[in-house]
């Protein structure tokens, strides 16, 4: 009855103070501090644009792949198709860079991609990713994820030399009827563009330096022609010129020596 009358005198509706005048213990709801909630709610809408972001899908996924037509012509000539082909690599990374969580730049992503598509060899890349096998090839992959998986990964092979491929020095390697290689020379500024590569001593203090070990790449454009004898990619690939020399010989230097150590202080006996 006493602790009745204790709860009848608490004020109405006040079940913490009726606990507690009761002697029991309270289930006190307390909200999160405001720098918590606030954190949260990034998460939620981080998860919601990751969501969003197409290169998140598997390769065995059916979603609607997005390819654009009439990126070149028809009859466009391997070259043509590897240089369009660049600049929509390098295209696609810049908009990586800013950021695909801004949907302005998702946006540029989603377009540019779309033409890399439209210069795929769609229905090769399928027959060559699926005939790998192993257990990184799902069992029911799709041609839609096989593409995007394969295009996906082109813009990440040329991401580092991105910003150099418009002065890039293209050539044609090896053409037949049934396919075509093109070549694009990337040479970074800093480069030590040389005839036999670099000495491990140059190589370890590009490497001390933050900067790349190799003086450039290549970066070979396969293509293959698809079923209306339009030429597109089949394959990017990259390769070191290290040891070669440049196509272009107004960029090669010969090899130079590492300059000899500073003077000593101390005199001469």
């Amino acid at each position: 009855m006493a602790a009745h009358a204790v709860i009848e005198a608490a004020a109405p509706g006040d079940k913490h103070c009726m606990c507690a005048a009761a002697g029991i213990d309270s289930p006190t709801m307390t909200r999160p501090p405001r720098q918590l909630q606030m954190f949260l709610a990034s998460i939620v809408a981080l998860a919601l644009v990751g969501c969003r972001d197409e290169r998140r899908h598997q390769a065995s996924e059916i979603s609607e792949l997005e390819v654009a037509t009439g990126v070149v012509a028809q009859e466009a000539a391997p070259q043509d198709v590897a240089k369009a082909l660049l600049t929509r690599l390098a295209a696609a990374q810049a908009a990586r860079e800013r950021g695909l969580g801004v949907a302005a730049n998702r946006d540029a992503y989603t377009k540019t991609m779309a033409e890399v598509r439209g210069l795929a060899a769609r229905k090769a890349i399928f027959e060559t990713y699926r005939s790998r096998g192993g257990s990184h090839v799902p069992v029911d992959l799709k041609e839609e994820g096989a593409v995007r998986a394969v295009t996906d990964s082109w813009v990440s092979i040329c991401a580092h030399y991105a910003d150099q491929l418009e002065s890039a020095v293209i050539s044609t390697g090896a053409a037949d009827a049934n396919s075509a290689t093109v070549i694009a020379e990337v040479v970074p500024p800093d480069a030590k563009a040389t005839v036999t590569g670099l000495s491990e001593a140059e190589r370890m203090e590009r490497i001390h330096e933050g900067k790349s070990p190799q003086p450039g790449v290549r970066i070979i454009v396969r293509l293959v022609p698809d079923e209306g004898r339009a030429w597109r990619v089949l394959r990017v690939d990259l390769e070191a010129l290290s040891t070669t020399m440049l196509t272009n010989p107004a960029r090669a230097n010969p090899v130079t020596t590492r300059p000899a150590p500073p003077a000593s202080n101390q005199p001469a006996n």
